[in-house]
């Protein structure tokens, strides 16, 4: 894992929820930054690690993976993240709901789109929009 850092999104629910007004949506702005992403448990006003040299960390994890001591270990079974629902809709009205991982980016999520419903990615303009908030304009290979 330590060497696929760029997939590190770790973040506790159970002390955070993400449907909470003012906690919710700061979680969620930090979920939106580049990975890799730890949010401490007993703060979430900031990431762990972050503007590190994950780098540097990820060659000597690889360099230590063969050693005997490391080699025989088991890893444990990491639970990955809960598929979300999302819906699209257009503006005619016209909606579909699709459950994705959290980790689709915008890009393949706009070609199920042209999938299902024939319209082309570059003609395709999509945003998030949450209760009582600005819509927020989702573009390129970003995921969150």
């Amino acid at each position: 894992l330590l060497c696929q850092h760029q997939k590190i999104c770790v973040y506790w629910e159970t002390y955070y929820s993400l449907r909470h007004k003012q906690i919710g949506a700061h979680v969620k702005k930090l979920l939106r930054r580049p990975c890799p992403i730890i949010l401490d448990p007993a703060d979430p006003t900031g990431i762990l690690g972050q503007d590190k040299d994950w780098c540097l960390l990820a060659r000597e994890a690889a360099r230590y993976c063969n050693l005997p001591c490391v080699r025989l270990a088991q890893p444990w079974r990491v639970q990955p993240a809960r598929h979300v629902t999302i819906e699209v809709k257009q503006m005619t009205g016209t909606s579909l709901s699709r459950t994705v991982s959290p980790s689709i980016s915008i890009q393949q999520l706009k070609e199920e789109i042209e999938k299902q419903w024939g319209i082309p990615t570059y003609r395709q303009r999509l945003t998030e929009q949450e209760q009582e908030k600005n819509i927020v304009i989702l573009e390129g290979d970003k995921t969150r």
